[in-house]
């Protein structure tokens, strides 16, 4: 909110976190983790400017609308004592919007990957590391927030390319 900040009387969350990884074997690692959370508040105060109190009932609780009830993680990485490769799946079930951020929106899986190398030996490159991320692999572009009076839709990025370089020293 360009005026105000957007206040509440009073708020709760809570939730439920589940993490599983370890290694397959020698090479392979995989993780998984699941959270299902719930954070809701009640009595707006404030943020006049970007939306109606008729909206957000004061005896009500109702979600905020950065907030989604399932997030999901998984991972696989493979390993040598120079390369490195790693595919991974994540899921969240839509942030919420709409009067009374009760409309979730529509849920949303991006896809990653990353190769790596670790050079070795007597040079400069000595412990120095190359990696390649490609993020959003199919492009899978979803919108993580609505407009409202001062804010344009939000958007996840697009599929991304970056080049990571590190240098023990």
């Amino acid at each position: 909110n360009l005026l105000q900040p957007i206040n509440y009387a009073s708020g709760h969350n809570y939730g439920v976190d589940f993490m599983v990884h370890g290694n397959i074997d020698a090479h392979w690692s995989e993780y998984f983790n699941y959270s299902y959370s719930i954070h809701q508040v009640q009595g707006l105060s404030g943020g006049i400017f970007t939306g109606s109190a008729n909206n957000f009932p004061s005896n009500t609780y109702v979600p905020l609308d950065e907030s989604q009830n399932h997030t999901a993680n998984a991972g696989l990485t493979y390993s040598t004592d120079r390369f490195w490769w790693t595919g991974q799946e994540l899921y969240g079930s839509g942030l919420h919007t709409g009067p009374s951020n009760l409309s979730p929106l529509p849920g949303h899986l991006s896809t990653n990957t990353t190769i790596g190398y670790k050079f070795t030996g007597k040079t400069w490159w000595d412990r120095a590391k190359v990696s390649v991320d490609l993020l959003n692999v199919f492009n899978n572009v979803y919108v993580i927030s609505l407009a409202n009076d001062f804010n344009s839709n939000h958007y996840a990025e697009g599929r991304s390319f970056m080049v990571h370089l590190t240098k023990d020293l």
